[in-house]
C-alpha cells in the first residue's frame, strides 16, 4: 500500500496524538505526523559538527565571559549562581540569531545609548563563545541559523507539508519554510486575531495580507490564500469565582468537576489549565481520588534517588546542622556514608569521579532507574570536560540535568492537567482555569533583560507586549473551543484579577463565594477537633521499677501530663535542626571541651597550659562554623580568669577525680540515676560540681515548698555511693565561681518527701496549673495550652 505524501505538522505532541487517534477511527491510510519541533530538527542539517549537549554548552559560556568587563552586567560570576543565570544569556543571542538582528543595529535603535555598555559586553560573550564552539568543533543553536543546509533528501518524500500553525515563527524559521516552499508546497492553517497581530505582520512581508478573526489555509508556495473564514462569535459560558486563599481553588477545582461529570461531560472532555507547574503539586496533594492525570508528569527532584543524591551535594557543599540531618534520614548508615563522602570536596580523578557515579546509583522504581540510567550514560560522555573542576560542581551539573526530567503520571487518572502552552491545537469542551491573577495571566516575560523593550521595537524584536499578546492568543483559542469554561483567582490585598480577563471580550458571570461551601469539600465535618486524652488522666503507675534521674523528676513534679506524654505515652520531642547557633549548643560543646580537658588530665600547675589545652578542644569542634567559632572565642576571653581560679584551687590541694561520671544507686526503694559532669576530691573528701554557662537555679524561701529543681541533691546522693560529700555546687562558667544551694539541707528533706510520695501505687497525670510552664513545653498543642 502506498504511503501518504502529505506530511503534517502540529504544535506539540498531544495536538499530534489527538489528530491521530481520530486517522485511526477512520479506513484510510494514515498520513505522516509530526510536530514543529521535530520537523525543523529533520529538515535542518549541519555537516561535520557536534550538537553541544546543555552541560558543556554553560560550560564553554562561563569560559567566555572571562573578561573584568562582564562584571557589569550584574550577573554572578560564581559557578553556581552563574550557572542559574546563564539562561539570560542564551535566551538573548539565541533570540538574536533567530531573527538574523546583530549586536551593531541594537547599537543604532538605542538611540539614548542607554545600553552600550551592555551590548558592547555581550558583543564580546557572543565573539568569544563562537570562537569556543569553533575550536571544540560544537554547533549551538545560536550558530545555526547562518550554517545549516536544507535535508532535501527529506523534504523530496512529501508532496505537501501542512503546518497547523499556533504561535509565533521567527526570521529564521520563516526562511526555512521559504526554502522548503520552493521544493514542495506548503501550507499553513492558522487563526487570526487582535492577540496575534505579528504573525499577522510577518506573513504581510510575503505580501500575504491577512485580516483579524478569521480561520485561514496560506499556500506559502504560491503566497496566496487558499481558503479563509470568519471566526463565528464563542457561546461559551464562562463563570469566575474569586477566593482569598490559593489553597481553596484546588476545592473550586474539586466541586467543578463533580458540577461537569454529573452534566454528562465525560472525564476526557475536562482540562485544568496552570499558568505554570508550580501549581500542579497543591493540586496532585488533594488528588485523593486520582481523577487526574498531569500531562507534563512529575518532576524527577520528587524522586528518591534525586532527594539522595541532592542531599550528598547539599552536605558536601555546607556543613549544616539541617544538612546533616537531611543525610541521617534519607541513610540508614549515615555515618560510613559522611566517612566515605568527606573528601568529595576536592578534585577527583577521572576514574574516581566515574566509581563516585556508580556508588550514587540508589535503588529507585524501575522507571526511575531507567531515566537515571540513560542520563548517567549522557553525562559521562562529558566527564572529561570537567576534570578540573571541584567534584560538587560536577555534581551540581549531574543533579541540574536530572530536575530537568519527568516521571510520567501512570496513576490512570482521566482528567488532564496541562500547562498553557501545551494546549496549542487542542480544544476541550469543558476548561477550568485557575491563578487568573494580574502578572500570572499573561505570565510576564524576563527577556527584556539587556535592553528595553522600545528598542527591541525598533530592531523588530517580539517585545515583551507582543509575547504576553501571544499567551492571551493562547487562552482565548482554548476558551472559543469550550462549552463550558470556569475560572478563578485569588483576591486579596496583594492579588487582583487579570486585566486581561476583561480583554477577552467574552461575557462572564461573577460569582459570589461562600468559603464554607468549599471547606466542606477538604474536610468532612466542620466540628471543632477534641483531643482524645480527657481532663483528668489517673493510671496505676510503679516508680520504683523505673530508673529515676533529677531531669525526670523535675519533668513530673512540673507537669505530669508531660511527663505521661515524655515517659509513658513516649512521644518524643519534633526536633528541627537548625543553623542557628544556640546557648545550648555552644553549652555542649563547653562541657564536651571540659570533659576532655580533665579526661587527659586531673590538675594543672600553670594556668596557660590549661587554657592551651581548653582552646585546641574547643576549637576542634567549632572551626566549621563561623559563628560558632566567634561564641568560643568570646568564652576564651572568659576562660583567662576561670583557668587562674582552677590552677590556685588545685595548688590548694584539689584534683579532678572523676569527669562525666554515670551512676545509679538503690536510694529508699527506688532507683537514681544521674551523670555528673565533675567530682573533685581533696583530703580524702569528694565535691561535686555541675558546669553552668547559663542561667544558675535559685531557690527562695516562698518558693522552696514548691521546689522542683533537685539536681544538686541528686548528685549528693550518687556521690555518696563512692564517698562522703563534703559540698556540692553549681559551677558558674560565666564568672569562674562556685554557687552552692542556699537550702540545700532543706532540699534533701522535701526530696525525700517527694520520692516517699512517687511510691504511691496510683498516680494523677493531670495538667499543671502553672500556665508559664506551658510557654515552651513541646506538648502545648496537644494539651490545648497554645494561648
Amino acid at each position: 500500500m502506498q504511503q501518504s505524501s502529505t506530511l503534517y505538522i502540529y504544535p506539540t505532541s498531544r495536538a499530534l496524538r489527538i489528530a491521530l487517534e481520530s486517522t485511526l477511527s477512520t479506513n484510510q491510510i494514515l498520513p505522516k505526523y509530526l510536530t514543529i519541533g521535530d520537523f525543523e530538527q529533520k529538515v535542518v542539517l549541519v555537516k561535520n559538527r557536534i550538537f553541544i549537549d546543555d552541560d558543556t554548552r554553560v560550560l564553554l559560556l562561563n569560559k567566555a565571559c572571562s573578561f573584568d568587563e562582564f562584571t557589569s552586567l550584574k550577573i554572578p560570576k560564581e559557578f553556581l549562581s552563574f550557572f542559574k543565570n546563564s539562561k539570560f544569556i542564551f535566551s538573548f543571542l539565541d533570540e538574536l540569531a533567530n531573527e538574523y538582528v546583530d549586536i551593531d543595529s541594537l547599537f543604532l535603535s538605542d538611540t539614548y545609548c542607554e545600553f552600550e555598555e551592555h551590548l558592547t559586553i555581550l558583543e564580546m560573550i557572543k565573539k568569544n563563545y563562537i570562537k569556543l564552539l569553533d575550536d571544540n568543533n560544537y554547533v549551538d543553536k545560536m550558530l545555526l541559523p547562518n550554517i545549516y543546509t536544507i535535508n532535501k533528501r527529506y523534504i523530496a518524500n512529501f508532496e505537501k507539508i501542512v503546518i497547523y500553525l499556533e504561535g509565533y515563527l521567527s526570521n529564521f524559521e520563516f526562511k526555512l519554510l521559504e526554502e522548503i516552499s520552493n521544493l514542495t508546497t506548503i501550507e499553513i492553517v492558522l487563526k487570526t486575531t487582535k492577540f496575534n497581530q505579528k504573525i499577522i505582520q510577518k506573513f504581510a512581508t510575503y505580501d500575504i495580507d491577512l485580516a483579524e478573526n478569521f480561520n485561514y489555509i496560506i499556500d506559502f508556495s504560491t503566497k496566496s490564500i487558499v481558503k479563509s473564514k470568519k471566526l463565528s462569535k464563542s457561546s461559551s459560558i464562562v463563570e469566575v469565582e474569586a477566593f482569598s486563599q490559593s489553597i481553596m481553588q484546588v476545592a473550586f477545582i474539586k466541586k467543578n468537576i463533580y458540577k461537569l461529570l454529573n452534566q454528562g461531560y465525560s472525564p476526557l472532555d475536562i482540562v485544568i489549565v496552570l499558568p505554570d507547574k508550580a501549581y500542579a503539586d497543591v493540586i496532585e496533594n488533594f488528588d485523593y481520588e486520582k481523577n487526574l492525570n498531569f500531562a507534563f508528569g512529575f518532576s524527577f527532584k520528587k524522586t528518591q534517588i534525586y532527594k539522595k543524591i541532592e542531599a550528598i551535594y547539599l552536605y558536601i557543599s555546607e556543613y549544616t546542622l539541617e544538612n546533616l540531618d537531611r543525610l541521617k534520614r534519607l541513610f540508614e548508615d549515615s555515618d560510613k556514608l559522611i566517612e566515605k563522602i568527606s573528601s568529595w570536596k576536592n578534585k577527583k580523578s577521572l576514574k574516581e569521579i566515574e566509581e563516585i557515579f556508580e556508588f550514587l546509583t540508589f535503588k529507585d522504581k524501575e522507571e526511575v532507574i531507567k531515566i537515571f540510567d540513560s542520563e548517567l550514560y549522557l553525562f559521562k560522555k562529558i566527564l572529561a570536560s570537567l576534570k578540573d573542576y571541584p567534584f560538587s560542581k560536577i555534581l551540581f551539573l549531574f543533579l541540574n540535568r536530572l530536575s530537568t526530567k519527568s516521571i510520567d503520571d501512570v496513576r490512570g487518572g482521566k482528567i488532564t492537567v496541562l500547562e498553557i502552552l501545551e494546549t496549542r491545537g487542542v480544544n476541550f469542551k469543558a476548561v477550568i482555569l485557575v491563578n487568573f491573577n494580574e502578572g500570572v495571566v499573561p505570565k510576564q516575560s524576563k527577556k527584556d533583560m539587556f535592553i528595553s523593550s522600545k528598542v527591541r521595537d525598533l530592531s523588530n524584536l517580539p517585545t515583551s507586549h507582543d509575547r504576553q499578546n501571544l499567551q492571551k492568543f493562547y487562552y482565548q483559542n482554548l476558551i472559543l473551543g469550550a462549552e463550558k469554561v470556569s475560572i478563578s483567582y485569588i483576591n486579596d490585598e496583594q492579588n487582583s484579577k487579570s486585566r486581561f480577563l476583561d480583554e477577552l471580550g467574552f461575557d462572564y458571570q461573577l460569582k459570589q463565594v461562600d468559603p464554607k461551601n468549599y471547606q466542606s469539600i477538604f474536610f468532612k465535618s466542620n466540628k471543632p477537633i477534641t483531643h482524645k486524652d480527657s481532663e483528668e488522666i489517673t493510671l496505676d503507675y510503679d516508680f520504683t521499677k523505673v530508673e529515676l534521674s533529677a531531669s525526670r523528676l523535675k519533668c513530673f513534679l512540673d507537669c505530669k501530663r508531660k511527663y505521661y506524654y515524655k515517659y509513658i505515652k513516649k512521644i518524643k520531642e519534633a526536633e528541627i535542626p537548625i543553623n542557628e547557633v544556640t546557648p545550648q549548643i555552644v553549652g555542649n560543646l563547653l562541657h564536651d571541651a571540659l570533659f576532655k580537658l580533665y579526661e587527659k588530665k586531673k590538675f594543672f600547675h600553670d594556668s596557660s597550659d590549661l587554657l592551651l589545652d581548653l582552646q585546641r578542644f574547643l576549637y576542634e569542634n567549632s572551626e566549621k562554623n563561623l559563628v560558632l567559632k566567634f561564641n568560643i572565642d568570646l568564652w576564651l576571653k572568659r576562660f583567662h580568669n576561670f583557668a587562674s581560679v582552677e590552677v590556685e584551687r588545685f595548688r590548694s590541694g584539689f584534683k579532678v577525680f572523676e569527669v562525666e561520671k554515670s551512676i545509679s544507686i538503690d536510694y529508699k526503694g527506688l532507683k537514681l540515676i544521674g551523670k555528673i559532669d565533675r567530682i573533685d576530691i581533696k583530703d580524702n573528701r569528694l565535691y561535686v560540681l555541675d558546669y553552668k554557662s547559663g542561667k544558675i537555679p535559685k531557690t527562695s524561701k516562698s518558693s522552696l515548698e514548691n521546689s522542683s529543681d533537685f539536681q544538686l541533691q541528686f548528685y549528693y546522693h550518687l556521690t555518696s555511693s563512692i564517698k562522703d560529700v563534703y559540698g556540692s555546687y553549681y559551677y558558674d562558667l560565666t564568672n569562674s565561681i562556685l554557687v552552692d544551694d542556699n537550702f540545700f539541707e532543706q532540699k534533701l528533706k522535701l526530696l525525700d518527701d517527694r520520692l516517699e510520695e512517687l511510691k504511691q501505687p496510683k498516680h494523677s497525670f493531670n495538667k499543671t496549673d502553672d500556665i508559664k510552664k506551658c510557654l515552651y513545653c513541646p506538648y502545648k498543642i496537644i494539651c490545648n495550652r497554645l494561648n
